[in-house]
């Protein structure tokens, strides 16, 4: 250990900077002080640290001074954009080092950690620290404290790592590790600008990786970039290796957790279901995918928009990952528009038609804005439009544009979720535009949040459409998670003809969106069943989708109410019966089921006769327990002797019920989807797979086993 004393270049514990030079407003006339907010705990040291503010700009500049020890060691936190939000070591007038925060997408902290620069090769050399804020957007500041030198690299000291690279094979093969916490933001950077960027974690020295994930770089074939991370291991980026071969575990979709019929990521995190379409004899499905996260207990920090197809709406094929987090920030949900027309700018030199577009959020700026990407090979690869965003005018955090063509007012209009709206929090705002590329505000709806669906239904009781939105619902508690509201619409402004209710009980459903373009014209939805993971135990994916359901409107007790029930095609992957059987006891029924092999996945179908005054019910896995009072109409379910929801269905003397069994997730569909359920449920081989309760007469039961979609 080195017995010369540490230099002290500055701790920010003066009132001013003394005679370090102040350019901008972004810094101020002296150093800030805390707490910080977002901050778990005091990260800096004293009670002074430099801390720029967003929305302006600004350096901060030391006096020269000369390099005597081995290292530079300091606290750094906020933007972690290079060039933007960073302090730079310059000797000689050049950048020989840099360092920037942790941060380039929205959460995150504002805690600073240590770090350091070896500086070993320039000692002796007169340099200076320059602290740069030029952003204006999200996380547009930098916060840095108690700079010194000292032949010692600080106690869990990260040092910011650069390795420049020739990009001649198609993968990054990655080491990864399960974690809990965001961990380090990795760039591939060229010119200043961030290429990609991804949250990670790499083994410690010595550690085996928990899996490897071969990240896609061939879109930047033959050219030369920068990977960025901070490590307390200065080799880390040398270890990495390109390749063209992609690493994929052949028995990915064999484990004991993975749902066999339900579709769910090959590796890593999804959740919101993403501009789903029909083209040419395909279906195209996206979702927010994290696929670096891999399984529980890690969450997906960063937003890709994974991509899979199928021909069937069962059977989904893994495609590249169609949008990538990169300057603009994570990629955050949208849907896609099947552009009939031309547009100048975006397919004018393309002869396509319907010519596919994806619009999403990306999350970089301060607020947020509105992308388009498209694709001229069907679907395989998607670009961006070169003159993004289109929109970003809001002055307020949106998200989740839903974009449609409506065709009485010959314009497009997009759905775009706000968490300020002229009425209050959260809202839907409604723009239109006549080229997808300028937009104007025209109205907007209070109280929703987040992923917008809005499609037309025929009307059961005039036999004309009428328009449905759907979202989650925030103005009443508890909140409606999966909520609709009939109403008309004339391209500018939707007026309500019913009250807002519920459309999907969940619990664990959210996120859904509608195929655009179904080819039997049908309004078919898919959602994400959203749960904590517990499902997945041991597996290298987390979350899982739902179903593909059709909806429809039915009468109800008098209303027009929104059903769902699994669409048809469901039915070509069930086997042969294993119970088919008529007007028989519920203790009969639960006799045969006990003789099931719990590890089969199951499509069962009820119908069952009421008794007057008793109710009935079934429980599944020993875990979910549905109770039906027909006196009252109401349906509650229980899961681990837990309320999770109620509803009333409205019936007469029979009931129909259809359960989906599957690994990791439950669906069921009563009175003919009136009320439709999806919730998280782990395997146990242990337990007993369905069991019907009450007094009741099961006047056709059918039991089907369900084929694997995966093999």
């Amino acid at each position: 250990m080195s017995t010369e004393k540490d230099i002290l270049i500055n701790d920010f514990e003066a009132e001013t900077y003394g005679d370090w030079v102040v350019t901008g407003d972004a810094f101020g006339d002296g150093p800030a002080g805390g707490p910080l907010p977002r901050e778990k705990k005091t990260s800096y040291i004293g009670k002074g640290l430099v801390s720029s503010k967003d929305k302006l700009v600004g350096t901060l500049t030391s006096p020269l001074f000369k390099i005597e020890r081995k290292y530079i060691n300091f606290l750094i936190g906020g933007g972690g954009f290079a060039g933007q939000t960073c302090m730079n070591l310059e000797v000689g007038g050049k950048v020989v080092r840099t360092a920037a925060g942790p941060n380039v997408t929205p959460g995150g902290s504002e805690s600073l950690s240590p770090s350091g620069w070896d500086v070993e090769p320039f000692m002796g050399k007169t340099a200076r620290l320059r602290i740069i804020d030029s952003l204006r957007g999200g996380w547009g500041h930098i916060n840095v404290d108690h700079i010194f030198q000292s032949n010692e690299l600080a106690e869990g000291a990260l040092m910011q790592l650069k390795r420049e690279i020739l990009i001649d094979a198609g993968y990054i093969q990655l080491p990864m590790m399960l974690r809990e916490e965001r961990g380090e933001t990795f760039t591939i950077e060229k010119d200043g600008r961030i290429l990609r960027f991804m949250d990670l974690e790499f083994p410690s020295q010595g550690e085996k990786p928990d899996f490897w994930y071969s990240y896609d770089v061939r879109e930047f074939m033959g050219e030369t970039v920068q990977f960025c991370f901070r490590s307390s291991n200065a080799k880390v980026l040398d270890n990495l290796e390109l390749s063209d071969k992609q690493i994929i575990d052949e028995n990915a979709y064999k484990g004991i957790n993975r749902p066999r019929f339900h579709f769910s990521p090959r590796i890593g995190w999804m959740n919101d279901i993403n501009g789903p379409y029909w083209l040419d004899g395909v279906f195209h499905m996206f979702f927010q995918h994290d696929p670096l996260s891999g399984g529980p207990p890690t969450r997906g920090f960063n937003k890709y928009w994974g991509h899979v197809v199928s021909s069937d709406l069962m059977h989904w094929q893994e495609r590249p990952i169609a949008l990538f987090p990169d300057e603009t920030g994570n990629c955050y949900s949208g849907s896609a528009l099947l552009l009939n027309e031309t547009v100048r700018g975006i397919n004018d030199k393309i002869d396509k038609r319907p010519f596919p577009l994806l619009f999403f959020t990306g999350t970089a700026s301060n607020p947020n804005s509105q992308h388009i990407a498209m694709s001229c090979d069907d679907g395989k690869t998607w670009n961006r439009y070169s003159r993004n965003p289109v929109f970003k005018d809001l002055g307020s955090s949106t998200r989740d544009p839903k974009v449609l063509w409506h065709e009485p007012s010959k314009h497009y209009v997009m759905l775009l979720y706000s968490d300020e709206t002229s009425h209050g929090p959260d809202g839907f705002y409604i723009l239109r535009s006549k080229n997808l590329l300028d937009w104007d505000i025209v109205s907007n709806i209070p109280g929703w949040y987040e992923c917008p669906e809005f499609f037309q239904l025929e009307s059961p009781a005039t036999g004309e459409d009428v328009w449905v939105l759907y979202g989650c619902y925030r103005a009443v508690e508890p909140k409606i998670n999966c909520a609709y509201q009939l109403g008309h619409f004339d391209g500018i402004n939707f007026e309500p003809i019913s009250d807002i209710r519920v459309a999907h009980q969940g619990p664990n459903f959210y996120g859904a969106l509608t195929f655009v373009n179904d080819p039997k014209d049908r309004i078919v939805m898919m959602g994400w069943s959203r749960s904590n993971g517990e499902s997945f135990e041991g597996e290298l994916f987390n979350q899982c989708a739902t179903m593909p359901l059709r909806l429809t409107l039915k009468n109800a007790g008098g209303i027009e109410s929104l059903c769902m029930e699994p669409v048809e095609e469901l039915k070509d992957l069930r086997g042969s019966p294993l119970i088919k059987a008529e007007n028989i006891s519920a203790a009969s029924a639960n006799r045969k089921l006990g003789a099931l092999d719990n590890s089969i996945p199951l499509d069962v179908e009820a119908r069952i006769r009421l008794q007057p005054g008793n109710s009935v019910g079934a429980v599944i896995n020993d875990l979910l327990d549905f109770n039906f009072v027909p006196s009252t109409g109401w349906l509650t379910l229980n899961k681990n002797n837990r309320q999770e929801c109620s509803t009333m269905i409205h019936t007469d003397n029979t009931l129909t019920v259809r359960f989906l069994i599957d690994r990791g997730i439950v669906e069921a569909f009563w009175n003919n989807g009136e009320a439709a359920y999806a919730v998280s449920a782990l395997y146990d081989e242990k337990s007993r797979i369905l069991e019907f309760k009450g007094d009741l007469i099961i006047d056709e039961l059918t039991v089907y086993p369900m084929l694997n979609i995966w093999y």
